[in-house]
């Protein structure tokens, strides 16, 4: 069952997105711009970061995450019910090119880089390519959080 923005709203009015970490995950970028991110990466930590347990993907913090912070849960917005128990870890934020920080901010979108420690899962292949026209019967927006945030997304969906 989808989430209602109205549960999202809840969770924002409960401030659970001041007390808990959570990133939106929007699209995938293209090939080129992983490309250009990877010899940025190359440049400034003398290696690729690229690993079989990396992903890259447009994110979107919904408050100031650190790099090195850690989630525990990963879900689609149509599907929350069969969220993933996961262990991932924000390890690389680019806003812009060659602008490469320590934080996502809140509200902006940058291209993240996403460690996961048992490896790729299966259901970030629902995210689109940037600018590929969204199919709805393929496409999500998946979201990586912490257990409270998930748990109270869950008992609200259950209410309505």
């Amino acid at each position: 069952m989808k989430i209602s923005e109205e549960v999202f709203k809840v969770i924002q009015q409960e401030k659970f997105y001041e007390k808990f970490d959570h990133i939106g995950l929007l699209d995938i970028p293209h090939e080129v711009q992983v490309q250009s991110v990877n010899r940025i990466l190359a440049k400034a930590c003398k290696q690729s970061l690229l690993t079989k347990s990396t992903f890259f993907c447009f994110g979107i913090g919904y408050r100031e995450i650190e790099i090195g912070t850690t989630f525990t849960k990963l879900f689609a917005s149509k599907d929350v019910e069969n969220y993933i128990d996961v262990k991932a870890k924000l390890t690389y934020v680019n806003l812009s090119a060659g602008r490469v920080i320590n934080h996502l901010p809140k509200g902006y979108s940058g291209i993240c880089l996403i460690e996961f420690r048992d490896g790729k899962l299966e259901l970030l292949n629902r995210l689109k390519v940037y600018r590929e026209k969204r199919d709805e019967n393929k496409h999500d927006t998946l979201y990586l959080t912490q257990e409270p945030i998930l748990s109270r997304i869950l008992e609200l969906r259950d209410k309505s």
